[in-house]
């Protein structure tokens, strides 16, 4: 596995899965976001503190293409692994900043508590 920055509590990208039903089928889709280059100007409105950037975080600019490929190479591993029946749970609670804590869900520019 690749050595990462500290993180320092600070989110670097999300992931958002939608579900999709065809039939008898059920497919998910994944979206993913990643905050690569990101000047710390362009966090707003409360995320000055708790969003950051890779860029930030190596202190230096990340080469896209360079970035994508170790990234899709990373994703064909983790597939590799969950078709061999490997459990990478235990990582991926680790690598999860909001378990166990209290998060705000902003709908429509109000904010709840979940």
């Amino acid at each position: 596995m690749a050595k990462r920055p500290a993180a320092s509590g600070q989110k670097i990208c999300g992931i958002l899965p939608e579900t999709l039903l065809q039939g008898e089928r059920i497919a998910v889709i994944l979206g993913v976001g990643i905050n690569l280059n990101t000047e710390k100007s362009a966090f707003e409105g409360g995320l000055e503190d708790t969003a950051a950037s890779v860029s930030a975080l190596c202190g230096r600019e990340v080469n896209r293409e360079s970035f994508i490929r170790a990234l899709i190479s990373a994703l064909d591993e983790t597939c590799e692994r969950w078709k061999r029946g490997e459990s990478f749970a235990a990582e991926y609670r680790a690598a999860c900043l909001g378990l166990g804590r209290e998060l705000l869900i902003l709908r429509d520019g109000a904010g709840e508590a979940a």
